[in-house]
Formats: C-alpha cells, structure tokens, sequence
C-alpha cells in the first residue's frame, strides 16, 4: 500500500487508501507512519496487517512528482529541506561573523 505523508509544519500529514477507503492521520515522525496506518485501518476494522507499507514523504516543492522515488532520493530531499531550515534559523540568529549565538555557560556546582 502507497501511503504519502507530506509535510505540513512539524508534522507530517498522511493519507493512505485500502480498496477505496481513505484515511486520514498525522504523525510527528516518518518513523511512526506505518504504525499509525494500520492503527487508524484497525479502528474502521480494515485488517491490513498483511499490507507491505510504502511510505512516500513529499516535501513542499519537492514531491515524488520529480521522479525521485528511491529511498537514498527522498532521504536526500529530507535531508536538503531541514538545512534549508536550519540554515535560515542560523543566519536569522547569527552574529556578523556567521556564528550562533550560543555560548557555553560553566555548570552551577
């Protein structure tokens, strides 16, 4: 079963259909997807616990629509979407010399 989980601030939005039954969830990581799809298909008692799950992340401007497919391709474009995160969120909160402005305290004994 081909279940697409996009990207939807810091959740992952999925939706995944059996025979024609749609179903909705949510989840925090890709990790937690498979369990949520057959957990959400069990409350409507569809039993798909036969079902190998293909989880499909799709991130904004970057979706499976490009051709990209494979595992290593998608791990990538999850990979390029959080620098592009954090990278904004360092420059946002670097000084002129590029760095973070975090600096390392002494533990209180």
């Amino acid at each position: 079963m081909r279940v697409t989980a996009t990207r939807s601030g810091t959740w992952w939005a999925i939706e995944a259909q059996h025979d024609g039954q749609p179903i909705y969830t949510q989840a925090k990581r890709l990790d937690q997807i498979e369990a949520l799809v057959r957990d959400a298909f069990a409350t409507i008692d569809i039993d798909v616990s036969d079902e190998a799950i293909d989880v499909i992340p799709v991130i904004e401007g970057q979706g499976p629509s490009r051709g990209c497919l494979a595992t290593p391709c998608i791990a990538g474009q999850i990979v390029g979407a959080v620098g592009q995160v954090v990278g904004s969120v360092g420059r946002a909160a670097s000084g002129s010399d590029g760095r973070l402005g975090v600096h390392p305290k002494p533990y209180a004994m």
